[in-house]
């Protein structure tokens, strides 16, 4: 593997466990009822995703777009 291939595989590896702190974050949040860090995690989250917006790969990550923007509701709702 090319060093560009190994740099390459490493981002997208990173962005995901980073999406998934901020998702781990949100859950402690909501369990000592900080609804609003909650959210805000999430939100983050959001952000660091339309960083990357323009690039090709980012469509990979619809998944987490879409369960952030649930849960975001879901904890708004409480």
């Amino acid at each position: 593997m090319s060093r560009y291939e190994a740099a390459e595989k490493q981002k997208w590896i990173s962005l995901e466990q980073l999406l998934q702190m901020c998702s781990k974050l949100s859950e402690y949040y909501k369990s000592e009822n900080r609804k609003e860090d909650a959210v805000k995690e999430l939100k983050l989250a959001l952000k660091l995703i339309d960083t990357l917006v323009d690039e090709p790969k980012i469509p990979r990550f619809a998944i987490y777009i879409e369960y952030f923007n649930k849960e975001i509701a879901r904890i708004e709702s409480i």
